[in-house]
């Protein structure tokens, strides 16, 4: 998303959010997922008019939901012995 916005390029933006967006929603981040889905509107239309905002706060969501699915991992994964 970020080098899209460096080239001021929609449509790249598009692609990247896109993505995010789909994969977001299959691990049950939805706030990342509807972020990423605001995003991916405004650059459907071929603007980025208010992208650099939206980006910011996408990488912000990211990070939590990053954050919190690796405590999820950290605290499912149990010591199993053979």
């Amino acid at each position: 998303m970020k080098a899209g916005l460096i080239a001021e390029d929609a449509k790249a933006v598009w692609f990247a959010v896109h993505t995010l967006k789909s994969g977001s929603n299959l691990l049950g981040a939805r706030v990342l997922g509807r972020l990423a889905a605001d995003l991916e509107r405004l650059t459907h239309c071929g603007t980025l008019d208010g992208a650099a905002v939206q980006v910011e706060k996408i990488s912000g969501e990211y990070r939590r939901a990053c954050d919190a699915l690796n405590q999820f991992i950290d605290e499912s994964t149990c010591d199993v012995k053979p």
